[in-house]
C-alpha cells in the first residue's frame, strides 16, 4: 500500500516521542497474541523492514493489473528485493471505476476485467511459492453506484480465496461496523486519528478508524499463516 499508515508503525520507532510515548505510538493493548507475527516478519529487506517498505507493487490510483505489468512485471521486482514468503493482496478499489465512470454501461468490462487480473494475479504469486493473503476491499462511500458495486467486488474476492484455497481478512466485514464505516470524508480512503496518526494502536478507542482496522486485520491474518507455515499448526478456518 502507497502510504505510511499501513504496518509501518509496527517496527518504526515512535518519531513524536515529545508528543507522545512510545506505548501511545504502538500498542497490541489486549491482542499480545500478535507480537510473533511482528518478530517474524519485521524481518529487514532492501535496508528497511518489511513493514515500513513501500511495495514495487503498490502505485496510486493503480488497479489489479499493475503488479504484472512492466516489461519486467513489477511483482518479480519486488519479489527479487525481498524474496517474500507472504503477500498481503488488496486491489480493486480503482477497478470498480474501470472505464473512468461507475455507469452501468461499463459492467461488461468491470466485471470481464477485475476477475480475471485477480485470477492471473493470484496465480502468479503462489506459482512464485509466495502465500497471498486476500483482502477485500473498504466501503466506498463517494457515490452512490461506486457502492452498490463494493460487495460484487467483494463476492469475487471471496470466490478467488476460496477456490485457490488461499488465507482471506475481511476487511470490509470489521469496516462496515465503524463509525462512518471507517472510511474519510472522500469516501475512498480509511480514516485515521489526526496527526500523529497513531494508527498502530489498537485500543478500542483508536479501533475506530478504518486505518487502525486494516492493521488489526493484517497482523492478524499475518499470525495465523504463522501459526501454520512456521509453528506447524493444524490449518486455521475462518470464522
Amino acid at each position: 500500500t502507497v502510504g505510511e499508515t499501513f504496518l509501518n508503525c509496527f517496527t518504526q520507532p515512535n518519531p513524536v516521542t515529545w508528543m507522545l510515548s512510545n506505548a501511545q505510538w504502538m500498542t497490541l493493548d489486549a491482542r499480545y497474541d500478535l507480537q510473533p507475527a511482528i518478530d517474524h516478519y519485521r524481518t529487514v529487506v532492501a535496508g528497511t523492514s518489511s513493514f515500513e517498505r513501500t511495495s514495487l507493487t503498490a502505485r496510486v490510483g493503480m488497479g489489479a493489473d499493475y503488479p504484472l505489468s512492466g516489461s519486467t512485471p513489477y511483482l518479480d521486482q519486488e519479489i527479487a528485493a525481498t524474496h517474500a514468503s507472504v503477500a498481503v493482496v488488496m486491489y480493486g478499489t480503482n477497478d470498480i471505476g474501470n472505464g473512468g465512470t461507475f455507469d452501468p454501461s461499463a459492467d461488461i468490462y468491470r466485471f470481464r476485467d477485475y476477475p480475471k487480473m485477480m485470477l492471473d494475479l493470484i496465480d502468479a504469486i503462489i506459482v512464485r511459492g509466495i502465500v497471498p493473503i486476500m483482502s477485500t476491499i473498504p466501503p466506498r462511500t463517494s457515490d452512490a453506484r461506486a457502492a452498490m458495486l463494493v460487495p460484487s467486488f467483494n463476492e469475487i474476492v471471496r470466490g478467488i480465496a476460496e477456490a485457490k484455497k488461499v488465507p482471506l481478512m475481511d476487511y470490509n466485514r470489521e469496516m462496515r461496523q465503524l463509525p462512518s464505516q471507517g472510511m474519510s470524508s472522500d469516501g475512498v480512503h480509511p480514516n485515521y486519528a489526526s496527526w500523529p496518526y497513531q494508527t498502530c494502536n489498537l485500543t478500542p478507542s483508536f479501533l475506530q478508524y478504518g486505518y487502525n482496522m486494516r492493521n488489526l486485520v493484517a497482523l492478524d491474518a499475518l499470525e495465523r499463516v504463522r501459526k501454520v507455515l512456521i509453528d506447524n499448526s493444524a490449518e486455521l478456518n475462518s470464522a
